[in-house]
């Protein structure tokens, strides 16, 4: 077997209007016609890969590894699916509760939120939430296996949001992440995208060695450091760039193709 290659998708190789660059689909194709198993690496919800899966998994991807690396299908079976404590939802949820603060929470394929709306969620999802069917259910996490979740705040409040973080992040088993942003993220702190690979890999008879990771989020530094190798896009922060062992081009200059050429892969 060849190498195993993930991919991050925003930023990497799927652009502003959310779609695979061609320059991708076509690098992606040829290593797979090379004897490369190709994969995706995303801190994407199981809802926003739905409709990515059906339109390229078949065609591109092995491998589909998603909400940073707590869910895992392989050829369109699924390898491992691993929720969040109960418990420990439950205690970031209340400490929205106690503090005012709407939030969401995400299932296999699905979410459902506090409220109906809140003008961050076209954020938190692409823009999607819209086809959520009956999308308010606050006790949602009460009947689901979660695995991701978001507290809603905004720039303005940030400040004032500090003590509701601190709060959260003593939840042992919760990380907390996206503090720039109209919204904070959480999800289980002892998985990251790396461990998802890891495991991946294990269970095809390969190696961490033989993978390859290519990412511009802080989400990938985990994975550009521990993979065999680890590729940043030239759009990546300088901080992520620095964690790996070789920084391609951006992705609106066909980075992705640029690497894969770079190291004799296509």
């Amino acid at each position: 077997m060849g190498k195993v290659i993930f991919f991050d998708l925003d930023g990497t190789i799927v652009d502003s209007t959310n779609e695979v660059l061609p320059s991708a689909i076509r690098t992606i194709r040829q290593l797979r016609a090379n004897g490369h198993k190709t994969g995706v690496a995303t801190g994407r919800s199981g809802f926003e890969m739905v409709d990515f899966m059906k339109k390229y998994a078949v065609d591109l991807f092995d491998i589909v590894l998603y909400n940073n690396g707590a869910q895992c299908e392989y050829d369109d079976d699924v390898l491992f699916r691993k929720p969040m404590d109960p418990t420990e939802t439950a205690a970031i949820i209340q400490i929205a509760r106690k503090n005012g603060i709407e939030y969401g929470t995400s299932s296999e394929y699905d979410w459902r939120f506090s409220t109906e709306y809140h003008p961050a969620m076209e954020q938190v999802i692409n823009g999607h939430f819209l086809s959520i069917p009956d999308r308010c259910d606050p006790d949602y996490h009460l009947h689901h296996d979660i695995y991701s979740g978001v507290l809603f705040t905004d720039l303005s409040s940030a400040a004032l949001f500090e003590p509701v973080l601190r709060q959260c992040e003593i939840v042992q088993g919760i990380m907390i992440g996206g503090r720039i942003s109209p919204h904070i993220d959480f999800w289980r702190r002892d998985i990251t995208k790396a461990d998802g690979i890891r495991e991946v890999v294990g269970l095809l008879g390969s190696t961490m060695e033989e993978s390859i990771a290519v990412g511009d989020g802080f989400n990938d530094i985990a994975m550009l450091q521990q993979a065999g190798l680890g590729i940043a896009m030239g759009n990546a922060d300088p901080e992520v760039q620095r964690h790996a062992k070789f920084v391609t081009r951006t992705i609106d200059e066909n980075g992705v193709e640029y690497a894969m050429k770079h190291f004799g892969l296509i």
